[in-house]
C-alpha cells in the first residue's frame, strides 16, 4: 500500500454553533494510471446508460464496469487510504467531510454511488472538487457537493513565475516578461506574422484531428502554424516495418479505424462525405513540429513558446474536452489552454464545449468580442457549433496583413488588460496554495455547506 497521502484540515465549527469544533479530510485525486487511474480514472467512474444509446450518451462507458473494479476499489480506498478511525469520526461528525479534489480533471458524467462505494462514505460526506466552472448541474446529481476551483488558472500563471505587472510596468527580465514585451512591440510595429493562427494539437485527440480535417478540407491549414502528434498505430511505431504481413494487417485495422471514427463523426455533425481524404491525411500523417526545438513526447502544459507565437496573429484552442453533458445549464473544464492567450498577449477562437467562452468573460477576461465573432459558444450541438466555429475562423483568415497588423492595435489595451486580470487574480495565490491555506474560498460556492475555515 503506497504511502498515505491524506491531509487533515481543523475546521472552527459552524455559524450556528462555533464550539461545533472537527476536522475535514482532504485528498488530490490523480487520473494518472499509477495513482487513481485504475479506480477513479474518466473510463471507470462514467455512468453507464441502461437503454439504447443515443447520441448524447456517445461517450458514455460503452461496457459496464469489471465488478473487480469495486472490490479492490474498496480495499484500495475504504480499507487502505481512509483509515478506521476517520470513518468512526464521519459517522460522529467529529470529521466533517472528505474532501475528493479532482479540479485538474473536468469529468461531468460521474457515477456517484461508485465514488460512494468505494470511498466507503455516504455521499452527503464527501465533497467533489472540480475544473468545472460553476457545477451546479452537477450538484443536482446526489447528495454530493462539487465545487470549482480555477487550478489551471493559477498553474498557467506560477509556471512563468511572473513578477511584472503590465499596469505598473515594473519589469524583470524572464523569458516570458520578455515574450510579452516582444508582442506589444511586434503590434506597435506593425509586424507582419507569417501565418494567420496557431493551433496546438500534440495528443492526437479524435477532437483535434476532426479540427484539423475541417482546416484542411476548407483549405486553412497551410495558413495555420499547427503542431499533431501521430496517431498510435495498432502494433506499435518499433514493429513497423519487421514483418511485412503484419504491415499489412496494421495498415487494414488502421484503415477501418479511421472509417469507424470517421462514420462516428459523420454520425454526430462533425465531418462531411466530402471531408474523407482530408481526414485519411490528418490520421495517417507523421507528427507534425511546428519548430525543430518542440519535442512532442514532452508535456507542453508547462511551456509556452513566444517563437510560435511571434509568426501568428491569433490562436486556433484545442480545449481538452469538446462534448457537451447535453444539460441545459452544463458548464465547461477549463483547462491551462485557455488561460494560456492572457500571457501570450493574443487573441483566440476556442474548439471546446459550449460556454467555455462565456466562462472567461465571467472571469472578467476580454474575450475581444469587438473584433472576434464567439457565437459559436452558445450552441449545443457540437456539429453546430464547429460549423459555427469554422465560419468565424474562415472570416479571421480572409482578413489580410494588414487588417491583422491594424486590428492587434486595437487590441492591445485589451490583451494588457488580459494579462493585468491574470495576474491580479493569481499574484498572492501559491499553486498549491488554495489546497491548504484558503479552504474556505474553494468551497465558498457550495450552496450545502456551512462552515468556517482554520
Amino acid at each position: 500500500m503506497e504511502k498515505n497521502k491524506l491531509v487533515y484540515l481543523p475546521v472552527t465549527g459552524i455559524k450556528d454553533d462555533m464550539s461545533d469544533l472537527g476536522y475535514v479530510v482532504y485528498y488530490i485525486v490523480s487520473a494518472e494510471e499509477r495513482r487513481d487511474g485504475e479506480h477513479i480514472g474518466n473510463d471507470v467512474i462514467r455512468l453507464f446508460p441502461n437503454e439504447e444509446f443515443g447520441i448524447q450518451d456517445a461517450f458514455k462507458r460503452h461496457l459496464p464496469r469489471d465488478p473487480s473494479k469495486v472490490t479492490t476499489g474498496i480495499a484500495k480506498y475504504r480499507d487502505g487510504l481512509i483509515p478506521k478511525q476517520v470513518h468512526e469520526d464521519l459517522a460522529s461528525g467529529k470529521c466533517k467531510y472528505l474532501i475528493l479534489d479532482y479540479s485538474m480533471e473536468g469529468y461531468n458524467d460521474v457515477d456517484w454511488d461508485y465514488i460512494s462505494e468505494i470511498m466507503g462514505v455516504e455521499k452527503s460526506k464527501i465533497v467533489w472538487i472540480t475544473g468545472i466552472w460553476n457545477p451546479e448541474f452537477m450538484n443536482r446529481q446526489s447528495e454530493i457537493s462539487v465545487c470549482f476551483t480555477n487550478y489551471w488558472e493559477l498553474f498557467t500563471f506560477h509556471i512563468t513565475k511572473l513578477t511584472y505587472s503590465p499596469r505598473d510596468r515594473k519589469m524583470e527580465s524572464s523569458p516570458w516578461n520578455n515574450g510579452f514585451e516582444q508582442q506589444l512591440k511586434d503590434i506597435d510595429d506593425k509586424k507582419k506574422r507569417k501565418y494567420h493562427a496557431l493551433s496546438y494539437n500534440r495528443q492526437p485527440r479524435w477532437y483535434r484531428a476532426i479540427l484539423l480535417t475541417r482546416l484542411k478540407e476548407a483549405g486553412l491549414l497551410t495558413n495555420t502554424s499547427y503542431s499533431w502528434g501521430k496517431w498510435a498505430t495498432i502494433y506499435g511505431e518499433e514493429n513497423y516495418g519487421k514483418n511485412k504481413e503484419n504491415d499489412k494487417k496494421r495498415l487494414k485495422l488502421e484503415r477501418e479505424n479511421f472509417l469507424q471514427r470517421f462514420e462516428s463523426s459523420k454520425h454526430l455533425g462533425l465531418l462531411r462525405k466530402q471531408d474523407w481524404d482530408a481526414w485519411n491525411d490528418i490520421m495517417s500523417s507523421d507528427e507534425v513540429r511546428i519548430s525543430d526545438d518542440e519535442d512532442l513526447n514532452i508535456n507542453k502544459a508547462f511551456d509556452i513558446n513566444f517563437n510560435h507565437v511571434k509568426d501568428c496573429y491569433f490562436q486556433i484552442i484545442s480545449e481538452t474536452w469538446v462534448p457537451n453533458s447535453h444539460v441545459d445549464d452544463a458548464t465547461p473544464f477549463l483547462s491551462e489552454k485557455s488561460y494560456k492567450p492572457f500571457i501570450c498577449a493574443m487573441p483566440f477562437v476556442t474548439w471546446a464545449q459550449k460556454g467555455t467562452i462565456e466562462a472567461l468573460r465571467e472571469h472578467g477576461y476580454n474575450v475581444f468580442d469587438n473584433w472576434i465573432n464567439h457565437d459559436y459558444d452558445k450552441i449545443v450541438d457540437d456539429g453546430e457549433r464547429l460549423d459555427a466555429l469554422m465560419e468565424e475562423i474562415q472570416r479571421l483568415n480572409n482578413k489580410t496583413h494588414d487588417d491583422w497588423t491594424s486590428m492587434l492595435q486595437y487590441m492591445k489595451p485589451a490583451l494588457i488588460g488580459n494579462y493585468q486580470i491574470i495576474w491580479n487574480r493569481t499574484q498572492y495565490s501559491s499553486r498549491f496554495a488554495y489546497r491548504y491555506d484558503n479552504f474556505i474560498e474553494v468551497t465558498s460556492g457550495i450552496k450545502k455547506i456551512d462552515w468556517y475555515n482554520r
